[in-house]
């Protein structure tokens, strides 16, 4: 009979032998092969929706491909009429991914085969809250031309505002000023404006660029936490000891007239 070493063994020969992939169309986008992609989807019975059971999750192939940019597949999975609804980890869609990962062709190509500009994730973030947060200007700029709205507030009360300041994106953060975002929507934690993120972050540009396009310096936040006490932005440079956004904001008249914004959204700016 077996030993129990020779059952050990046989447990970890089954353990590590490759088996049969039973999602090979997922396992052919996140190899990137566009060529084994196309055929397998030849097979008309094959579903273009597959998740991928080694992703978290198991995401969808339409996710998959949009968040590494690879066009091609997704068009392949899109002709077969992939779903660009469908959702994967933290309720994101093909859209939040292509957007989180600065992919713009891929954005353009969802949203022509109906992909919804402001979808919601399982944190009421859109597309835009992603390209926002990680500094997209790119795919920002694209979203808000396309209607994407601005100022769409999160499960928090964040807009896109909110996010880019707080990252430190200030080329994103051009771009959503210029689009007329709200320059003093608060969050619904602290009742927090844009201002507040940048300079608790300690993002001088971030800070410089929204007094320049004339948000609030004024406006109180309601803290929850001992002391108690209310603050502005201010306060929040007067706690990090930051001299220079201490000046800028106790003094907004002290800021260049010529305050660096992309072409693009200069040209925005003035439409």
């Amino acid at each position: 009979g077996l030993t129990p070493a020779d059952l050990a063994r046989q447990r970890a020969e089954a353990m590590f032998t490759p088996k049969a992939s039973c999602a090979p169309i997922a396992d052919a986008v996140v190899a990137g092969d566009e060529e084994e992609l196309s055929h397998l989807l030849a097979d008309l019975t094959a579903s273009p929706n597959q998740r991928h059971a080694g992703s978290t999750f198991g995401d969808p192939c339409i996710l998959l491909a949009a968040e590494n940019g690879r066009v091609e597949e997704m068009q392949l999975l899109l002709q077969r009429r992939a779903d660009v609804a469908v959702t994967g980890v933290g309720r994101q869609t093909a859209l939040h991914r292509a957007a989180l990962h600065g992919h713009e062709a891929a954005l353009r190509m969802l949203i022509k085969h109906g992909a919804q500009l402001d979808a919601c994730d399982g944190v009421g973030e859109t597309a835009l809250h992603n390209s926002a947060r990680h500094g997209s200007a790119e795919c920002s700029r694209w979203l808000l031309s396309e209607g994407a709205a601005a100022s769409y507030p999160n499960r928090k009360g964040e807009t896109p505002l909110h996010l880019a300041s707080f990252s430190g994106h200030q080329t994103a953060l051009s771009v959503l000023i210029s689009r007329n975002s709200d320059l003093n929507a608060i969050d619904w934690i602290l009742g927090e404006t844009a201002l507040h993120y940048a300079a608790k972050a300690g993002h001088y540009s971030c800070v410089r660029l929204l007094l320049k396009a004339s948000a609030a310096a004024d406006i109180l936040n309601y803290e929850q936490t001992p002391p108690m006490r209310c603050r502005t932005a201010l306060d929040y440079a007067e706690a990090r000891n930051d001299v220079d956004m201490i000046t800028l904001i106790a003094d907004p008249s002290s800021i260049p007239t010529a305050v660096a914004v992309p072409a693009a959204d200069a040209t925005l700016l003035s439409s």
